[in-house]
């Protein structure tokens, strides 16, 4: 029943949510924007918050806290009851999924929500590095595998990025660690990263409370030490591999071809392979696509392709 509930949950959400983002405040030479592109959407300025090295973030029911290597708390913000992360998924898990139509956010994606009794112990997802879009009319493109918790007040993800977010960049590519919640938005320093690299982004359970209500994770990149992100936070259990953007213009403003999402892997404390069916999300008039290749928790291989110009 509860997850019947929570899959209830996710489809109020999809439609509350059909609604566009804030735009970007325009940025002058002597002002920030009041507004910053995240993996999950818009966020204020003042909610962005680089994580040092050695850092941690606690997400307890009632407060986001940065803590500094030595526990100090760096920032705290209150958590507000009922805010969620909107996503625009609606399936099950083990079906298709239905994409909402927008110019913006997440264009297409796959994922799996984690009904069994034993957590997702880690989730791994390797690709490479695109070439860079032939057009820069300032949008931004994020590739990611993420998990969030049954109630999406949360999302923790290894990304990709081209184009400016709140952790920077320009027009390169460029990797971070993020953990973003409806009021706080956390990040690693970006690191440029080249055309035809090869990277794996992973997320591995490091710890569990007795009682099963607490959950440490990390989130790092392949041969990037020093550039984790710990969490403690509840249970992540919905995973995806995902395409985001913002201020699409065109077609040249994606990278061309295929971008493709090997060695997914995915396993809980139970098994090195659970039982896993990727439920697919793709912009069809925009002509982007997600298309499971191999199936499953183990070497899983899943497409995005971008439009033609």
């Amino acid at each position: 029943m509860k997850h019947i509930l929570a899959l209830q949950t996710y489809l109020i959400l999809a439609v509350a949510f059909m609604g566009e983002a804030l735009p970007i405040a325009k940025s002058h030479s002597h002002t920030l924007p009041s507004y910053l592109r995240t993996p999950v959407g818009l966020v204020p300025h003042s909610a962005a918050h680089q994580v040092p090295v050695g850092a941690t973030i606690s997400h307890t029911q009632s407060a986001i806290s940065l803590l500094a290597a030595n526990g100090t708390a760096l920032h705290t913000t209150p958590v507000v009851p009922g805010a969620t992360n909107a996503r625009p998924l609606n399936g099950n898990g083990n079906g298709n999924a239905k994409a909402r139509r927008e110019e913006s956010g997440w264009v297409t994606f796959a994922a799996w929500l984690n009904t069994g009794e034993s957590p997702i112990a880690s989730f791994a997802t390797s690709w490479t590095v695109p070439p860079a879009p032939a057009a820069n009319d300032g949008q931004t493109v994020f590739i990611f595998n993420s998990i969030e918790p049954a109630d999406f007040t949360s999302i923790l993800q290894p990304v990709l990025q081209y184009g400016g977010s709140a952790a920077g960049g320009g027009n390169y590519w460029g990797i971070a660690c993020w953990y973003v919640t409806p009021t706080g938005t956390y990040f690693t320093p970006l690191v440029q990263v080249q055309e035809g690299q090869t990277l794996t982004g992973y997320i591995q359970l490091q710890e569990q409370s007795a009682n099963s209500t607490d959950f440490q994770y990390l989130c790092e990149w392949s041969n990037l030490g020093g550039y984790g992100l710990l969490v403690n936070s509840a249970e992540l259990v919905w995973a995806t591999e995902t395409l985001e953007v913002y201020g699409i213009q065109s077609a040249s403003d994606f990278p061309a071809g295929t971008t493709a999402l090997s060695a997914i892997n995915i396993a809980t404390q139970e098994t090195n392979a659970p039982n896993v069916t990727w439920s697919v999300a793709e912009d069809v008039a925009d002509t982007v696509f997600t298309t499971v290749i191999v199936d499953g928790s183990v070497n899983a291989l899943i497409n995005i392709t971008y439009p033609t110009v």
